[in-house]
């Protein structure tokens, strides 16, 4: 977080800002996805939505915040301020953290959780058929039930009790029927939410795929708008099953492990080639 003082009226301020998405709170990061991410003009040709962004992402009280909103607004060329809104340039560059900002979502009475930091209980199998979602995604011209899909695949109701499966994830199982009814409760969520759970991902799977560079050997020229993921299309991440199973009867153990597990010892397997 980044200290900073404002002068208001007259009287000065301290706030603090965050530096980068880490430091972000669910609230900040989803305004982050309804301002900048969603939008096909870029946010330097959007003065004002510049100056909502800058507040949103300050710490201090509402009355504060609207003043200096007021007071951005009437000096748009005071190069005080222009270097005030130039502490929220990481929103603009490349979308790649390691965290889990959508924590959980409520809907209605259903409440569904996200993975863990680093994706480091999910299973290989979950990835895959995530990954393999989002690909289609992006091949049907961001077809929202699709997304609806995708989302539901994400984030799961939790298990009751502690238990925990193999990899320590303490949400329920994927299954399709239970993600076919999560998907229409997920119909009706708020647009910029689904894509706050889509942007978190494909930025958790960027630190992976740099993580495991010889598993993801295009991933530096890979252009997810323009439908290019490289090898995790549908038939890319079979071939890696095929691979690391050697047999039919070994693909449900693969897919149970863990996904850091998986693409570690694959990743060890293709720097020996």
């Amino acid at each position: 977080m980044q200290k900073i003082k404002i002068d208001i009226d007259k009287k000065s301020y301290n706030f603090t800002h965050p530096d980068n998405f880490s430091e972000l709170s669910i609230v900040q990061y989803i305004e982050i996805v309804r301002l900048v991410l969603l939008s096909d003009i870029p946010l330097q040709d959007r003065y004002d939505d510049r100056i909502r962004l800058f507040v949103s992402l300050l710490s201090g009280k509402k009355r504060l915040k609207h003043k200096i909103i007021k007071t951005l607004i009437n000096n748009p060329e005071d190069d005080r301020f222009l270097q005030l809104l130039k502490l929220h340039d990481f929103v603009i560059k490349e979308i790649d953290f390691n965290n889990w900002l959508v924590k959980d979502i409520r809907i209605k009475r259903v409440r569904l959780y996200g993975p863990t930091d680093r994706f480091s209980d999910m299973k290989f199998g979950d990835f895959i058929a995530c990954d393999m979602l989002l690909n289609g995604f992006f091949k049907s011209n961001k077809n929202e039930k699709i997304l609806n899909d995708f989302v539901a695949y994400v984030m799961r109701p939790k298990r009751k009790g502690i238990k925990k499966n193999e990899t320590g994830d303490k949400r329920k199982e994927l299954n399709s029927n239970t993600v076919l009814a999560r998907s229409k409760i997920i119909d009706k969520l708020a647009v910029e939410i689904k894509y706050a759970v889509l942007f978190n991902f494909l930025a958790v799977r960027r630190w992976i795929e740099k993580k495991y560079p010889y598993v993801f050997p295009n991933s530096e020229n890979a252009n997810t708008q323009n439908n290019d993921f490289g090898a995790t299309n549908k038939s890319g991440w079979m071939m890696v099953r095929r691979q690391l199973a050697a047999s039919v009867l070994n693909l449900q153990k693969i897919d149970n492990t863990g996904i850091h597990d998986v693409l570690a010892d694959f990743n060890e397997k293709l720097i020996g080639k």
